[in-house]
């Protein structure tokens, strides 16, 4: 996770946390690999070729969707809209989170209402960072956010 400091680079982001470019990266090499199983299966009229097609193009079109649709916005000190990686939008309270969850590439913030799944490459801003720590702090205490 890269905690991005927007004072010190002038630079506008296009969420509070999204992920890098080269998870999109990821998905164009996957997806062109694919391209090259088909457009080699056409040429040899091996069509057994075109199974070997099948894996990159799922994993180029996951890599693309996870890229474009999971980020976090914030739209106001109390509240975000945490949009997951099929598209589906839901707005969160930060004093809603119960508790947190460390899982191997990511962590999920608890809430009463469902989860927000936060990637260990996710690029996050400065102000929502210090928000989930303060909450995160809180909730470390045992005190009610």
């Amino acid at each position: 996770m890269r905690i991005i400091d927007l004072e010190k680079r002038n630079k506008k982001m296009r969420a509070d946390m999204y992920m890098p470019a080269w998870v999109l990266c990821l998905g164009i090499f996957s997806e062109l690999i694919a391209c090259y199983f088909v457009l080699f299966a056409f040429a040899t009229w091996l069509w057994e070729v075109l199974l070997y097609a099948v894996i990159p193009c799922i994993y180029g079109t996951l890599f693309i969707i996870f890229w474009n649709n999971q980020k976090i916005i914030m739209l106001s000190e109390d509240y975000f809209e945490y949009t997951n990686i099929w598209g589906k939008k839901k707005i969160y309270n930060f004093h809603d989170i119960k508790r947190y969850r460390v899982l191997l590439g990511s962590f999920s913030l608890v809430t009463s209402t469902g989860k927000v799944n936060i990637d260990s490459c996710a690029v996050i801003n400065k102000r929502l960072s210090d928000k989930i720590d303060a909450i995160l702090e809180i909730i470390d205490l045992g005190l009610e956010p």
